[in-house]
């Protein structure tokens, strides 16, 4: 992605970039709800790394997949119609963060296996966290903050929505 945003930048900068059909893909893992948490965890990790290089459209991979049509890329359960965690993550992300808000990179310290922006300033920030390994991680949060709600997409929201965690 580098490479080509330094390209275009050079030679035609009033051009956007577009990336499209992002996703994972599995033979065996799919349909396993840890799949598709790791699967949501790496479209958000990707989100933020291509919203802060100003890339203007990010497409997710695909929207309904049947047997035969890639299922594991998909964010509808083809036989149920429900959504799963890397449908309520996109919807999570269309919902809240606005379009064309700034976009800042964060220092995480600490735990390695965390990463994260934040979207906006001031007291309308929002923090996109992505915990990169299967393993529990700790993140200080400011005090500032306290009493804030998280939304979390994890194996215990399961098909639904991201669930509200008081921090």
């Amino acid at each position: 992605v580098d490479a080509v945003e330094a390209v275009r930048a050079r030679l035609a900068p009033q051009v956007k970039v577009a990336l499209n059909e992002v996703g994972t893909i599995a033979d065996t893992a799919a349909g396993q709800p840890l799949y598709w948490v790791a699967s949501a965890a790496y479209f958000a990790y990707f989100y933020m790394n291509v919203a802060i290089r100003n890339i203007a459209l990010l497409g997710e991979s695909q929207f309904v997949g049947a047997p035969g049509q890639f299922p594991s890329v998909s964010m509808i359960d083809w036989s149920t119609g429900v959504g799963n965690a890397r449908y309520w993550l996109l919807r999570m992300i269309n919902d809240v963060i606005p379009a064309g808000v700034h976009i800042f990179p964060t220092n995480m310290t600490g735990d390695p296996g965390l990463f994260g922006a934040v979207f906006g300033e001031d007291e309308e920030a929002l923090l996109l966290l992505v915990n990169k390994r299967n393993t529990a991680a700790n993140a200080s949060i400011p005090t500032a903050v306290f009493n804030a709600t998280a939304l979390v997409i994890d194996q215990l929201s399961g098909a639904g929505p991201a669930r509200a965690v008081l921090l």
